[in-house]
């Protein structure tokens, strides 16, 4: 046997004249696709990831970034080009489920291992299509790299020509109860990583004017500002189920559960409330975690935003190459056998919700101006959540480079997320991200004042938990780094209410968000372990709750 004949460069004998259709020789058109069949696959995955956020797709930043993509599978190709049979057969393989992670909902790689929520059956068929894969390879033999192009090529047009899922849903019901009464309404905002008033660092530059602003703008707005308050958890899932429910941590029955891809609440005893007090509920969620029910016949309405769609990055001021590298970014975040390839790159991960914050509050003012009587309003936005994407008068950082996320961006250790240096340039970044929120939402209760609504309304504005701008992870492991700044930094939080004809007012008294919630409008007294917050667990561990430094002394 020839030293030629186990190369898949070796031309086959085909009967068909379709062969040379290239003007080829069989056997190098077979290696050309070797070479383009990685680059193929990533375009096309990216496509569906473009398609799916509704992107327009003759964008100069959607077609930089795809050139990017496939000058990197290219790259890629050229070395299956040269490699034995069997391992190329192997490698190609890889390309396809790394595609398929990438593209494909129903998969992920994670589950072809026994971590996180891979249950077996999950596992076993998630094994199965690459095992069938493999085979499917070997007995295509020297046809697999053509297959896999024509097949990806295929997915590339039709995710082009037939637009993807729309990331913003709406759900109305036809036939809603009837409201009871004429009842003021009640608004209910969550800004994510919004923290407390007593917990913001006064020693970083701009700190105690910030500090002083957010007290001087709830009292003009007639609100009780809790300026200690904090939550339990530092887990944004942990900390709202646990509120929303009267509880202090929550139970298996009130949890956030993963179905079908989105967190969705397990029970919500505030919602039955508003219900049972004859509220019509109108929500307003997010693709992260979701509140809406459709089994509440009091939720008249759900409007579903992306969590972190790169749409937000449409009509910005960013740069052409800026655009590109967060939309490169964002599509290789589908993959988590990827992230050593963006750290490669220097790409970090973008969190762009916050840049969404003023088209949200302005669809809520359109709610609540149409339905001002016996409705009440929820919403969770991601904002001041990071990246620290504005400045102080929100508009969008021109150099994406400063878009900085909490941490350090590939981290220091698996405990330390911050240097001293790093938590000061990021803790800087927040505040003015901060000043933008306050900026639109004192807009917004300005607009629901001119309309005569806000002076008769019920508002709760709060966090989930801390900024999370520390120098360690609360992590029951890393128990004995824990500073007192730690603890402040993960678990202060804003909590502020206003009532018809309340007087404003500023408490300083360490209370947790779940009590205070659950004493105003759950009647729940929360009186044990009032002053302690939970560490962040790893599989396995038990609870372990730590008591927290007094805030605000």
């Amino acid at each position: 046997m020839s030293q030629e004949s186990g190369r898949l460069s070796q031309a086959p004998d085909f009967n068909s004249r379709s062969e040379y259709a290239l003007g080829l020789h069989s056997g190098q058109l077979l290696r050309l696709c070797y070479v383009i069949s990685p680059a193929v696959l990533l375009i096309s995955a990216f496509l569906s990831f473009v398609a799916y956020h509704r992107y327009p797709m003759t964008s100069p930043e959607i077609l930089l970034a795809a050139l990017t993509l496939g000058l990197v599978g290219i790259g890629i190709g050229a070395f299956l080009a040269v490699r034995p049979a069997t391992l190329g057969h192997l490698l190609l393989v890889f390309c396809v489920v790394v595609s398929l992670d990438l593209a494909a909902s129903g998969f992920s790689i994670t589950n072809l291992f026994a971590v996180g929520n891979a249950g077996d059956a999950k596992i076993v068929w998630h094994w199965g299509i690459v095992l069938c894969l493999f085979l499917f390879s070997l007995s295509v033999h020297r046809h697999f790299s053509f297959i896999v192009t024509v097949s990806a090529a295929a997915f590339a047009i039709s995710a082009v020509m037939f637009a993807g899922k729309n990331v913003d849903d709406v759900y109305a019901r036809h036939d809603p109860l009837p409201l009871k009464g004429s009842k003021a309404p009640i608004i209910h905002l969550i800004f994510d990583e919004f923290i407390g008033v007593e917990g913001i660092p006064t020693e970083i530059a701009g700190g105690k004017e910030l500090k002083e602003e957010i007290k001087a703008f709830y009292r003009k707005y007639g609100f009780n500002l809790y300026g200690s308050a904090f939550s339990h958890a530092s887990s944004t899932g942990v900390s709202l189920a646990a509120l929303l429910n009267g509880q202090e941590y929550p139970t298996p029955e009130t949890a956030f559960e993963r179905v079908r891809g989105a967190w969705r609440l397990g029970r919500n005893s505030w919602f039955e409330k508003l219900a049972d007090e004859g509220y019509a509920i109108r929500v307003f969620d997010n693709t992260w975690l979701s509140y809406c029910d459709e089994s509440n016949v009091a939720i008249v309405s759900c409007k579903t935003y992306a969590a972190n769609t790169v749409r937000s990055l449409e009509g910005i001021n960013v740069g052409l190459s800026g655009k590109a590298k967060v939309l490169i970014s964002a599509f290789l975040e589908g993959s988590p056998a990827l992230s050593l390839f963006r750290s490669y790159m220097g790409l970090p991960i973008y969190r762009i919700g916050a840049l969404d914050a003023p088209k949200i509050l302005s669809s809520i003012g359109d709610s609540i101006i149409a339905n001002p009587k016996s409705t009440a309003f929820f919403a969770h936005l991601l904002s001041p959540h990071y990246s620290y994407v504005v400045d102080e008068s929100c508009r969008p950082k021109r150099d994406v480079a400063h878009w900085l996320r909490r941490m350090t961006d590939f981290g220091v250790t698996s405990t330390t997320i911050n240097t001293p240096d790093s938590r000061q340039e990021r803790y800087e970044a927040y505040f003015r991200q901060v000043r933008c929120t306050q900026r639109l939402l004192g807009a917004f209760f300005d607009r629901l004042r001119d309309a005569g609504i806000f002076q008769r309304a019920t508002i709760i504005v709060h966090g989930d938990h801390g900024s999370r701008i520390a120098l360690h992870s609360p992590n029951a492991t890393a128990q004995r780094l824990l500073t007192r700044s730690d603890l402040h930094d993960h678990y202060s939080t804003l909590f502020a209410v206003k009532t018809p004809q309340q007087e404003p007012g500023y408490d300083r008294r360490t209370r947790s968000i779940q009590a205070l919630f659950g004493e105003h409008f759950l009647g729940r007294n929360l009186a044990t372990r009032s002053g302690s917050v939970i560490l962040r667990r790893t599989q396995g561990e038990e609870t372990i709750w730590l008591p927290i430094p007094a805030l605000g002394l």
